[in-house]
């Protein structure tokens, strides 16, 4: 997320991940926190399921409102914590943030290259795991349920949580189906926390896999759409991209290793 904001989703090849059910499980009707969370695994066909999941891509487009400017983007993920985004602008390049398993970066066409630490590393960490959904209880220790709410007009259950480095975040479970209907946080940037509420309109089933194809994000003052268009996921390994970072990343990296503690 950081610069851009992505959606991720899953797509379906012969040698893929097992098919999730066409037919949704129905939530919990008094549901503690732990079963919200655990009935998004459910939705996904299990954690069998989910397991199976050795890399994905999604493709789709960012548009931020206030510029009127629309970018195609790509998302990669490899098992278990790789992760490779990129945005172009036509006229500047392209944007790519990426992590590796242990460096995070990312090669602006305006800014030049940078490396993450402390919390936006650890957000950077949360975002690249490919089975998140499988680590609720690792990513995020504490969960307790408020209770039921309205969320920008749907009948929600709130779950507030603090993640693995102390960062409060709340969900919003839709009451009718258990999907994930929002989310408030504050996202952690060069610029500092950012207020954050990212709301979650529409799903569609890939292969039997539910995906949030339409992602509204205000960031601060900016608001940020997302649409997933086309997704796949156990492509062969030639077609994914290069994590490691690239020599104006490495150039940094030498510099701030060189640095006196």
């Amino acid at each position: 997320m950081n610069r851009f904001v992505l959606s991720l989703a899953i797509l379906w090849t012969a040698c893929g991940p097992r098919t999730a059910p066409t037919k949704a499980p129905k939530p919990a009707k008094n549901p503690t926190a732990d079963q919200l969370f655990e009935h998004q695994i459910a939705l996904a066909g299990g954690v069998n399921a989910v397991e199976s999941i050795r890399n994905l891509v999604s493709t789709g487009a960012m548009e931020r409102k206030a510029e009127g400017v629309t970018m195609p983007i790509v998302t990669v993920q490899v098992a278990p914590n790789r992760m490779h985004q990129t945005a172009e602008l036509q006229g500047l390049g392209q944007f790519i943030e990426a992590y590796d398993g242990e460096t995070a970066w990312s090669l602006n066409p305006i800014t030049g290259p940078a490396i993450k630490d402390g919390a936006e590393l650890a957000q950077t960490r949360r975002l690249a795991d490919i089975h998140a959904m499988l680590h609720y209880a690792e990513h995020y220790p504490s969960r307790t349920l408020v209770g039921p709410i309205e969320f920008e007009g749907t009948p929600c259950w709130q779950v507030d949580a603090t993640t693995d480095d102390g960062q409060a975040r709340s969900f919003f479970f839709n009451r009718e189906n258990g999907y994930l209907r929002g989310e408030k946080l504050e996202f952690i940037s060069e610029m500092g926390a950012l207020p954050t509420v990212i709301s979650h309109l529409a799903y569609e089933r890939f292969q039997g896999f539910p995906v949030a194809t339409r992602q509204v994000t205000h960031l601060g003052n900016i608001e940020i759409v997302v649409t997933t268009s086309d997704v796949r996921y156990n492509v062969p390994e030639d077609n994914l991209p290069d994590f490691a970072p690239p020599p104006a990343v490495k150039a940094l990296m030498d510099e701030l290793n060189a640095l006196p503690e």
